[in-house]
């Protein structure tokens, strides 16, 4: 009975880690991930003034989308899924200036942008090239910022800037954008702001991001030949499947599901082999006592329930126990759970169920052994 709760109480905590992960893979990012390379480029110290470092993406960008297979093409200083998170404490015109600045997630990203990488354009414009810095200053803010600073009100055409910006540096929105996943599924979700690449390219550090339609392997050596005919002196680049950075996001969660799975399962199997041994050693030291009740009449269904009801009362009795265990170690889960409780009562049932069916097919054989036996057989051997 202790070998059946302690079982139980690991199978349900695999269970509720199953039941997050399979959450976790369908959540929706927010951008299409599907056929999506990520190529990251770090520019030398050579590239010091902002016309350099525009003249050198421009450039990238021309000879990107003339490589067959590739439909589009862009960049961002941080894109998501690992890349780091650039947080800017964000002043809004209008607000309460006693009131402590948002933080706020801030991108600074190429034409082209969000169509590249699928994310859906809910209101006005997208940037354009003409968006550079002899232009207006403008922004796009996504549906979390909108909804959270902005509730009810169009977000189109307020004005903001980064704290650290000048006072009069101020940007105009000109459009909103649906809401992505920036570090990981299972983490809370910041508002977004996004600033053209061309009014702005402050860091050295970008990564490429390009919808190809054709395989890694075809189009990765084409990538790089197109940087190095800008500049043959750059550090070879990475080029790598956005699928791959999502899996590798959740590669930890997946390797802690993976192991208590495995513990889990070996319980199990230690568990259905006890219960088969123990009620294989009952039947055989009742093999007399069988044989008179079937010589005295008794049927296959009343021998059956003879030698399986103390197995019977054992499983309950662990399950019970097991179930309870389960409940209070799972507190211990809770922070690695996402989409669910750790009291999830269908995760509960359904671990009881399969467990405890398994374990009455580990009693089905010897109960089904005693049932078969010849009773004359048996009283002549005794």
């Amino acid at each position: 009975a202790a070998e059946i709760a302690l079982s139980l109480t690991l199978l349900t905590g695999a269970g509720l880690l199953v039941n997050s992960y399979a959450r976790l893979q369908r959540v929706d990012p927010g951008f299409d991930a599907e056929g999506l390379l990520l190529m990251p480029i770090r520019l030398p110290r050579a590239y010091d003034t902002d016309e350099r470092r525009f003249a050198f993406f421009s450039g990238l960008d021309r000879h990107l989308r003339s490589i067959p297979g590739v439909r589009s093409v862009s960049w961002i200083e941080d894109p998501p899924m690992g890349y780091g998170n650039w947080h800017s404490e964000m002043a809004l015109q209008g607000a309460d200036p006693n009131a402590e600045p948002p933080n706020i997630l801030s991108h600074r990203v190429g034409p082209g942008y969000f169509h590249t990488m699928g994310i859906p354009l809910l209101s006005g414009r997208d940037f354009e090239r003409e968006d550079d810095a002899s232009s207006e200053r403008v922004a796009i803010v996504d549906q979390a910022m909108a909804e959270r600073y902005w509730p009810g009100l169009n977000p189109i055409g307020r004005r903001l800037r980064p704290t650290y910006e000048p006072e009069d540096h101020w940007s105009t929105v000109i459009g909103v954008v649906g809401a992505i996943v920036q570090a990981s599924p299972a983490e809370e979700s910041y508002p977004h702001v996004y600033f053209p690449y061309l009014q702005n390219a402050s860091d050295l550090r970008s990564v490429v991001v390009l919808r190809t339609d054709r395989g890694l392997e075809r189009v990765a050596p084409q990538l790089r030949a197109a940087v190095w005919d800008l500049d043959p002196d750059l550090p070879v680049p990475v080029v790598e499947k956005m699928q791959d950075r999502i899996g590798d996001v959740l590669r930890l969660r997946r390797f802690r599901t993976l192991l208590v799975s495995i513990f889990a399962l070996a319980a199990l199997v230690l568990s259905l082999a006890g219960i088969y041994a123990l009620m294989l050693y009952l039947v055989t030291g009742r093999f007399r006592e069988i044989g008179i009740r079937m010589a005295l009449g008794a049927d296959t269904g009343h021998v059956l329930w003879t030698v399986s009801r103390q197995s019977l009362l054992l499983i309950g009795i662990g399950t019970v126990v097991g179930l309870t265990m389960a409940g209070i170690a799972s507190r211990l889960l809770a922070g690695l759970l996402f989409g669910i409780s750790q009291f999830d009562v269908p995760t509960y049932v359904i671990v009881a169920v399969v467990f405890d069916t398994a374990a009455l097919l580990g009693c089905l054989p010897p109960a089904l052994r005693a049932a078969r036996l010849d009773p004359m057989l048996v009283l002549r051997e005794e």
